[in-house]
């Protein structure tokens, strides 16, 4: 279904989306689209709302790349 190099691919953005998510907890800021910061501060309910995003997604991508490669 896809390729090895594909699947590295997707592992490895969902690397960074973990991180992006990680760095928010640790700064209380998250970087959104077009390079806008939300601060926990100002906008909680956005800034969790990003950072379980990236989570999620983070995780789902890693979960997808290793479920795709055990169908193969």
């Amino acid at each position: 279904m896809c390729s090895l190099p594909l699947r590295l691919l997707i592992i490895l953005v969902s690397i960074i989306l973990l991180w992006f998510g990680k760095s928010g907890l640790d700064n209380g800021v998250v970087r959104v689209k077009g390079g806008h910061l939300i601060y926990k501060e100002d906008s909680p309910n956005s800034y969790w709302l990003y950072v379980g995003t990236y989570f999620l997604v983070g995780i789902g991508g890693i979960l997808f790349a290793i479920f795709v490669g055990f169908i193969r």
